[in-house]
């Protein structure tokens, strides 16, 4: 009967302990598994934290990156814009030594065709060298260049020299009269001013 009751009270001894010891190992789980969530959400944070620091770098390569490339396509674009203008400077006023090396030859021309006796016998040279004259006119207009001649236009000192004034009723002052040497621009440069005779009346 002793012995009956003595095992009794060991095995409800051992079902205690065995109790005890499963309640310790789910707590001991417990305690595991709400470590490992705290460990995870630390990564977590400290993983976006990182990245969020990264993006914010790399945004402030790009934004600088993005700034020297624009400046550096302005730059490009000044430089492309200067040589053009410098290129179509050139090519406009490249001949602004040589044409007026042209113009007394071109004078020589009119004035040898005005003394020209009227025969009939200097037809010949009076067409040569009308053909001359007009040979001339027209290389320079190809080449851009434009011929003053302002007879009975008003006088202008920016495109005319008056080298005399004469008197004349039947038109205003500053009426051009006679036009003694042509002049010539060219792109809006005047390279020699046309030599006129101005009407002054008292």
């Amino acid at each position: 009967m002793k012995d009956k009751h003595h095992q009794e009270n060991e095995q409800k001894k051992q079902d205690q302990q065995e109790a005890a010891d499963f309640f310790e190992e789910l707590e001991v789980a417990a305690q595991t598994t709400s470590d490992a969530k705290d460990k995870q959400a630390d990564v977590e944070s400290v993983t976006l934290e990182t990245l969020k620091q990264q993006l914010e770098t790399l945004k402030q390569k790009a934004d600088k990156n993005w700034d020297l490339a624009v400046r550096a396509k302005a730059e490009l674009d000044n430089v492309r814009k200067r040589a053009e203008m410098d290129i179509s400077n050139a090519h406009k006023y490249a001949l602004d030594r040589f044409i007026p090396e042209l113009f007394p030859l071109l004078d020589g021309l009119e004035q040898g065709l005005l003394t020209l006796p009227q025969d009939e016998h200097f037809n010949t040279a009076r067409d040569g060298i009308s053909m001359s004259i007009k040979m001339f006119n027209d290389m320079l207009v190809k080449f851009g260049v434009e011929i003053i001649d302002p007879i009975n236009n008003m006088f202008d000192p920016a495109q005319h020299e008056a080298i005399a004034m004469l008197p004349n009723p039947e038109v205003a002052n500053g009426t051009v009269l006679n036009v003694v040497q042509k002049g010539y621009i060219l792109h809006k440069r005047v390279l020699r001013p046309a030599r006129v005779v101005v009407t002054k009346n008292t």
